[in-house]
């Protein structure tokens, strides 16, 4: 079957070519027209239909993406608050412990203002059980609300556990601060971000 639609574009182009037009119709339906240079888009034009236009089932997580929806299990054991507060003038830090179950653990520790801080494999020793790094220490990285980000991948390692501690200048524990388990399969990824909150005189 057929059918005339009216449409017009603009015929002044700076392509080098007059492109296919498609359409598709809410019945599923791809109509397609091949542009004879020799007439301009502003006349009635005669659309064929050519084909019936797929749609994927609701329940098929991974049509069209090639990935399948990610299932993490995620353990909090104590709850990401969102904002943690920290006064690098007093010397106080945060101290960061991954610890990782599985043969190469994969992740990336990163910072809003600055960028990836860390990844597993900047730490001797990688592939190893647990990874542990401080941010503030130095009085230069304190930045008004910074947001702390860790990504963890599950392809080659299924659990993780993430740990944040408020320390004092001498590395005395003030406060835990997050403590959360992950588990996950091969195609799961996931990321766990909270803002760093400065006394204002800080910035």
């Amino acid at each position: 079957s057929a059918l005339n639609l009216q449409c017009g574009c603009d015929v002044t182009s700076t392509l080098p070519f007059r492109p296919d037009i498609s359409f598709a119709t809410g019945t599923g339906q791809i109509m397609c027209y091949r542009h004879n240079p020799a007439r301009l888009l502003t006349s009635h034009l005669r659309f064929a239909i050519v084909r019936p236009l797929r749609f994927p089932k609701k329940e098929d997580h991974t049509a069209g993406i090639g990935v399948a929806p990610m299932a993490v299990k995620r353990t909090p054991i104590i709850k990401n608050p969102g904002g943690v507060q920290a006064d690098p003038r007093k010397g106080e830090f945060l101290h960061f412990t991954v610890k990782a179950k599985g043969p190469i653990p994969i992740f990336t520790f990163a910072s809003s203002v600055k960028g990836t801080l860390f990844s597993a494999t900047d730490f001797p020793g990688h592939p190893k059980t647990a990874y542990e790094f401080d941010h503030l220490k130095t009085l230069s990285d304190a930045q008004q609300l910074e947001l702390l980000d860790l990504t963890v991948t599950f392809i080659s390692c299924p659990e993780y556990e993430y740990l944040v501690q408020l320390c004092d200048i001498n590395g005395k524990l003030l406060k835990k601060v997050m403590h959360i388990k992950y588990t996950g399969t091969g195609t799961d990824l996931t990321s766990e971000s909270f803002r760093v909150i400065l006394p204002e005189a800080t910035t």
